[in-house]
């Protein structure tokens, strides 16, 4: 951060070679100096799509409010490339505060671009739950695509918290695959949950052979459930691949 290490990687971000600059990029977000800022903000004009994406990984790493304000500008750009407009959407998901997820938010609800959705779901659902909880129920009540609905529960899977009790709402979803979704994401978060009795009783209604084996799969990552009433359950199963689940 000193005058003369700036200076340097000015000279570098000039002159060097492709390599360098996304090394220098990326380096930058550990500076707190305001010209290192000016530099990565700079960079987000740069010809090179790899220069680009390492200026937006420098600015989530510094995650000052200008940074976000940029990062937000280039997400909602379509003019710019669906490669970098997810880079921005990751970067946003980085940076802890209200200002981040508002600007996730705001795109979530008003893109048009489907394609980009997913990762702006991701970039949200990797968030702390209890800053996230309020955005996922507003955004599946919504009138958005079955595909979508899917990407945003399973994008829980990561979250920050628990979010097991909102995904245990969707076992009994209309639409099999965000049931399946609602279950896989129930598996795979890291905190175990307790919802083994209504992971049972989803089981024992489920018609759809894949929610099943979904189903079983979240009854691994539970504290506790009735053993009995399971290898019931699995004895009983005519489908392969669930019962191996099971």
């Amino acid at each position: 951060g000193t005058p003369e290490a700036i200076a340097a990687l000015k000279a570098a971000l000039t002159s060097g070679s492709d390599e360098l600059r996304v090394a220098v990029a990326e380096g930058l977000g550990e500076c707190t100096s305001p010209d290192c800022a000016i530099a990565l903000l700079g960079l987000l004009k740069d010809p090179s799509d790899a220069i680009v994406q390492a200026a937006i990984r420098g600015l989530a790493q510094l995650g000052t409010p200008e940074a976000v304000t940029a990062l937000a500008q280039l997400l909602n750009d379509p003019l710019r490339s669906g490669d970098l407009r997810s880079e921005a959407a990751t970067g946003l998901g980085s940076i802890t505060g209200p200002g981040a997820m508002q600007a996730l938010a705001h795109a979530a609800m008003t893109l048009a671009d489907e394609d980009l959705m997913p990762q702006v779901l991701n970039a949200i659902g990797g968030r702390d739950f209890s800053e996230t909880r309020s955005f996922f129920q507003q955004y599946m009540g919504s009138a958005v695509s079955s595909d979508l609905r899917v990407a945003a529960v399973e994008s829980l899977w990561q979250a920050k918290g628990d979010p097991s009790a909102f995904l245990a709402g969707y076992l009994s979803a209309s639409d099999a695959e965000v049931r399946a979704s609602a279950a896989w994401a129930m598996s795979a978060t890291d905190t175990a949950g307790n919802f083994g009795p209504q992971l049972l009783a989803a089981l024992q209604g489920e018609q759809d052979a894949d929610v099943r084996r979904r189903l079983y799969q979240a009854l691994g990552n539970q504290m506790s459930f009735d053993t009995s009433t399971a290898l019931a359950l699995v004895q009983r199963e005519t489908d392969p691949t669930a019962r191996v689940a099971g």
